[in-house]
């Protein structure tokens, strides 16, 4: 296949933007299905050229497959790793207002208008 090393030259491309242990290789064959799926998809009536399409779906691949990674171990992961909250629990926020001082209206009455947001006045 003629476009193999443009999988490559992509897939290195991307990987020199990400951690250590992200797998080049992986990164490769991640293109190869985007390389393979856009030959199998691509329609000459429209004018592009192969490799232009093959370029978009190669890259496309390579990212849907970092998305299914668990950057912290580096493999493949059914979901986001759960070892830290990122955030607190409305309740638990809820709580810490209510120890501090009862919310005013003013701290939730934001809303949309015309020109962007603004703060509605009580």
């Amino acid at each position: 296949m003629e476009h193999l090393p443009q999988v490559r030259l992509i897939a290195r491309r991307i990987h020199e933007r990400l951690p250590e242990s992200v797998n080049l290789d992986e990164l490769i064959s991640a293109g190869t299905i985007g390389l393979i799926s856009a030959i199998d998809r691509f329609d000459p009536s429209l004018n592009v050229k192969l490799k232009t399409y093959a370029e978009y779906k190669i890259r496309g691949s390579i990212l849907d497959s970092l998305r299914g990674l668990d950057w912290r171990r580096g493999s493949s992961a059914s979901g986001p790793s759960r070892s830290k909250p990122r955030f607190r629990p409305p309740s638990s926020a809820i709580e810490l207002l209510a120890r501090r001082r009862s919310p005013r209206s003013s701290d939730f009455a934001w809303r949309s208008t015309t020109s962007g947001l603004s703060r509605s006045v009580d």
